[in-house]
């Protein structure tokens, strides 16, 4: 992390290259979100299919 932001701080600033690497973590978690959800309810289709 530190060295992400070291990378773009030359560029950015300290605030931009925070700001950049916020940026770059709430992309990562709302990723992470959607493939839960959808792992999430391919379970649930699966399961009402053998269910029925």
């Amino acid at each position: 992390m530190r060295e992400f932001v070291r990378s773009r701080e030359a560029v950015k600033g300290r605030r931009g290259a925070y700001r950049v690497l916020k940026r770059k973590l709430v992309r990562q978690v709302f990723r992470a979100m959607r493939a839960d959800k959808a792992a999430r309810t391919a379970r649930e289709q699966q399961a009402l299919s053998l269910a029925a």
